[in-house]
């Protein structure tokens, strides 16, 4: 069986935001330590207590150290639309 992973990692507001967003990359890494095969996160640009604006940013952050192929799926799906 997979399994994935998905977060809206929410933190308090007077939380300092790099803390914040190296907890989120941790709770990544174990989920991939933990053998999760997939994982999503939440992003909301006017959102102050989610830090993460840009899951395309934040997954090749996660990415660049840590496994050997990574791929962020749009929330709209736009590669089943036919491009004329």
């Amino acid at each position: 069986m997979n399994l994935g992973f998905f977060t809206m990692p929410i933190h308090p507001l007077d939380k300092d935001w790099r803390q914040s967003l190296t907890e989120d990359r941790e709770a990544f890494l174990l989920a991939d330590e933990l053998g999760f095969t997939e994982a999503y996160v939440g992003e909301h640009v006017t959102d102050t207590a989610e830090n993460i604006t840009s899951c395309i940013s934040f997954i090749a952050w996660i990415a660049a150290g840590l496994i050997s192929s990574a791929g962020v799926l749009p929330a709209e799906r736009t590669w089943t639309r036919p491009l004329a």
